[in-house]
């Protein structure tokens, strides 16, 4: 479920403004822990959602790892990414992709129940498909031209994992480099990352937490 897109283009101008409130950064940050010679390869990383004979979401874990792994700083950079794992700055770079792993398991297991085909009209158009909330992390045609990203997915291809995943992540990734934190104040994009009526974020945090424990 998505907040704030009763226009096509709120969204982005939010996260684009420059009044938006600059994030907090933590006082004392402990230094992350560098990568050992001898550290587990990052992939493959299993993911929980491939649990109870769903094998074939392998290929979801090893597109998101893939993606977190080569964006790993950025994650590193979130101003909140310790209240999801509390142990962050001093795992292996393996472990913190795991763990970013599993928080994008639990906001898809939110926001699709982890069904790829799923499409809600939500606050977009009923006669403008390209405006609906799709797929495994209900994103929309239309944010590809909000946050002017070079994609060109269709609204059939967002009801495939791979294109979906990609689209998330890179909504990810700008709210991150622009607002430094997973949890933004106002304006978010998924309802479940934010402390309002739709709220998951302590589920989602506890569901990372259990599931890598060496998060703490």
């Amino acid at each position: 479920m998505l907040m704030g897109r009763t226009l096509p283009f709120l969204l982005a101008s939010l996260l684009l403004s420059a009044c938006v409130r600059a994030p907090v950064q933590p006082a004392a940050v402990a230094p992350i822990a560098p990568a050992s010679p001898d550290a587990t390869p990052v992939s493959p990383i299993a993911l929980s959602w491939e649990r109870g004979g769903n094998s074939d979401r392998g290929a979801w874990s090893r597109q998101l790892t893939g993606l977190i792994s080569d964006n790993l700083t950025v994650y590193d950079a979130a101003s909140d990414i310790a209240f999801f794992c509390p142990n962050w700055r001093t795992l292996a770079p393996h472990e913190r992709v795991r763990a970013a792993g599993e928080l994008w398991v639990a906001t898809a297991r939110y926001e699709s129940s982890f069904r790829p085909g799923i499409e809600v009209i939500d606050v977009g158009s009923k006669d403008n498909p390209d405006t609906w909330s799709v797929g495994l992390y209900q994103v929309s045609v239309i944010d590809q031209t909000s946050y002017e990203f070079n994609s060109s997915y269709t609204f059939a291809e967002l009801k495939t994992p791979a294109p979906n995943i990609d689209l998330a992540h890179r909504i990810m990734m700008r709210q991150l480099s622009r607002r430094g934190a997973i949890v933004v104040p106002s304006g978010p994009y998924w309802a479940v990352l934010y402390r309002g009526k739709y709220s998951k974020v302590d589920e989602i945090a506890a569901h990372v937490r259990q599931e890598v424990d060496v998060c703490g």
